[in-house]
């Protein structure tokens, strides 16, 4: 049943809408402001364990050129501290000269919101389209998240376990940017307000408003009590700016008892008390305003030198504290009725995890599904990674609100369920051991390899350890660097995975920065007419010759290699030679009844082996294949086959 959004969500909405249009555009190639950055930040420089490097003078020039596009957004390179020639220096102490510079952590906060899927053109803006005015992107102090956890690694602390923090500083709350008139949205945009103005507002009208309601805040008198609240005209939210939404996002109990469908649904407890607290929200963002306006002092807050030279806000001497992912975030991962949050469980596992979800046949175990994608298996082919995923996001409904405390919730389209009518779907069977068939689905057959949970929060703590995430991680920092459409071997992603998670053992900043620094020295990097399908780096120790395609020769070594080589040739097939065969076509050595078979065939029965549902024939046999291997080597074979 469709009903209106109550009053506060409503107005969330407009002022998410100001701050979030085309946030989730994730192209890494924009074009960036070239002019002159601020002095650079002064900070402890970390040891880098980068490869050795040697360059030609003409090399050098346009290597430093594109390595300072990499790590520092092209910002002018004489702002580089200690760094008086950077053509004299070996190309690893470039690299490191950079990465102590402020204009590193620029790119970190650029790339980590590239990760997040939520990048827009770039880090800095300018103002009244004067270079010499440049400050901080807008964009960029809405995502506290990506500035928090770039401020943690230039402290050497856990960038991952901050970037997926449920709550976190807020460093940007200040009213200082003119906002859409949401009552006419063809007029140009509203002034800018004296926050001195904002507070006469709000206390002559906000205050006065709430107050005359609590008498009304009873069952009896709903039908009154919900017109008048429907119709409030809020100056905080009216005025306030995107900012306070970060003041108002606990909720809105009382617009949820007015938009409830049983007209005798008990109202929240002690209605009085939670009016007063919207009072005491009202008041708290006064406060607030008055001391950003005293710390100011007429200074834009974003016109700082760099990322990590955001402060954060403090009220009283107490750092501000919000959802990380809140409306802001959530506003284009929107959860309708039919969708269930299955919009959210892709970005998850595309974003972190780099699974694009390709349709291959599993075996599907009831225990993990119900209902039609449980005895279909078309849908099933997705589905039993996609659903459980989208469990964590339960809890959740309309930008991202949290309605675990509530009877019903309320999605982006405007329904309302009855919430544990909602949750059926996501409840374990009592055999299984635990409630609910939430989680991150590595195996059909065996549970003891996938991780459950239950909620959003335990999603972010798993995004903090999952090994997944951290190869993820080095994979987008590759496609960052060096193109999203250049293959690359996933032998050399792991070696630097596992370089980063040794470091991080002892220094998470040389950890992270050791990973830039390897895809800056890359030959991929370092290649100029570069061939998008060629693999330019290798594990150490590899030989080439006679060695599967790059985009798969890793997934076969680790998953295939003990039966099917050249000296334990099961089936007849020898996965680890690649040569031309008898037809003058690229392929396998396989062979059926002693005769060679056509490479076209031989794909088609590797393909055929990896996609049955036959569990006595399903390849690798009795053994689990990780998600992210099986579908890129199914999707290499699928385009092979048809060529």
């Amino acid at each position: 049943m469709k009903t209106k959004l109550p009053l506060a969500t409503t107005l969330h909405s407009a002022v998410y809408i100001l701050s979030i249009a085309m946030l989730f555009t994730c192209s890494r190639h924009d074009k960036h402001n070239d002019t002159p950055a601020a002095p650079p930040s002064k900070e402890t420089p970390h040891d880098i364990e980068s490869p050795e490097l040697t360059l030609d003078p003409e090399t050098q020039a346009w290597w430093t050129e594109r390595v300072n596009y990499a790590l520092r957004l092209s910002e002018p390179m004489d702002d580089i501290s200690g760094s008086s020639d950077l053509s004299q220096m070996k190309p690893k102490d470039v690299v490191a000269a950079m990465m102590n510079d402020g204009g590193f952590y620029d790119m970190m906060a650029d790339f980590t919101t590239y990760w997040l899927g939520t990048k827009q053109a770039g880090v800095f803006e300018t103002v009244d389209k004067k270079p010499s005015e440049k400050v901080i992107s807008y964009s960029i102090t809405l995502q506290s998240q990506a500035v928090n956890a770039v401020k943690a690694m230039a402290r050497d602390e856990n960038y991952f376990a901050t970037l997926f923090k449920e709550t976190g500083p807020v460093a940007f709350m200040e009213n200082r940017k003119p906002f859409i008139n949401f009552h006419d949205p063809n007029q140009p945009e509203l002034p800018l307000l004296p926050n001195a103005f904002i507070r006469a507002q709000i206390l002559a009208t906000d205050k006065e408003q709430v107050t005359k309601m609590i008498p009304l805040a009873k069952p009896e008198t709903k039908i009154e009590f919900c017109a008048e609240y429907r119709s409030m005209d809020f100056a905080l939210y009216k005025l306030g700016g995107p900012n306070s939404a970060q003041v108002l996002n606990e909720g809105d109990p009382l617009g949820d008892w007015c938009n409830a469908e049983d007209a005798t649904a008990p109202i929240p407890a002690e209605p009085a008390k939670l009016l007063n607290a919207q009072i005491e929200k009202i008041e708290r963002f006064i406060t607030e305003l008055n001391a950003i306006d005293q710390r100011l002092a007429g200074r834009d807050p974003r016109a700082v030198k760099h990322v990590t030279d955001l402060e954060n806000v403090a009220i009283g001497g107490n750092t501000v504290e919000r959802r990380q992912y809140s409306g802001n975030f959530f506003y284009q991962l929107q959860n309708s009725s039919t969708n269930r949050n299955r919009k959210r469980a892709a970005w998850a596992l595309k974003r972190f995890f780099c699974d694009d979800l390709t349709p291959i046949n599993v075996e599907a175990p009831s225990s993990h599904v119900g209902g039609q994608h449980g005895s279909d298996p078309a849908c099933y082919s997705c589905h039993y990674k996609l659903d459980p995923m989208a469990g964590y996001f339960r809890e959740l409904g309309n930008f991202g609100f949290s309605y675990a405390t509530n009877e019903k919730i309320m999605f982006d389209d405007n329904v309302i369920m009855d919430r544990v009518e909602y949750e059926k779907p996501w409840k374990a069977a009592p055999e299984s051991g635990r409630d609910w068939n939430i989680g991150y689905i590595r195996s059909t057959t065996d549970d003891k390899l996938n991780t459950f949970g239950s909620n959003f929060t335990d999603l972010l703590q798993l995004l903090q350890t999952a090994p997944e995430v951290k190869e993820c991680f080095v994979r987008r920092a590759f496609e960052y660097v060096v193109g999203e459409n250049q293959v690359v071997d996933r032998g050399w992603l792991k070696s630097v995975t596992a370089k980063m998670t040794e470091t991080e053992k002892t220094s998470t900043t040389a950890a992270l920065k050791g990973v830039f620094a390897d895809m800056d020295m890359s030959k991929a990097f370092l290649a100029r007419d570069r061939n998008n399908n060629e693999c330019y780096d290798l594990p150490n120790g590899t030989l080439a010759k006679n060695r599967a395609p790059c985009q798969i020769a890793n997934i076969i070594e680790r998953n295939c290699a003990s039966c099917h080589s050249e000296t334990s040739k099961q089936g007849g097939l020898d996965l680890t030679t690649w040569k031309v065969q008898p037809n003058g076509q690229p392929g396998f050595n396989h062979t059926s009844g002693g005769q060679p078979l056509p490479p076209g065939e031989s794909f088609q029965k590797i393909l055929d082996r990896l996609s049955t549902s036959d569990q006595t024939k399903r390849m690798p046999l009795m053994r689990t294949m990780p998600p992210q291997d099986l579908e890129a080597l199914f999707l290499w074979l699928q385009k092979t086959a048809s060529n």
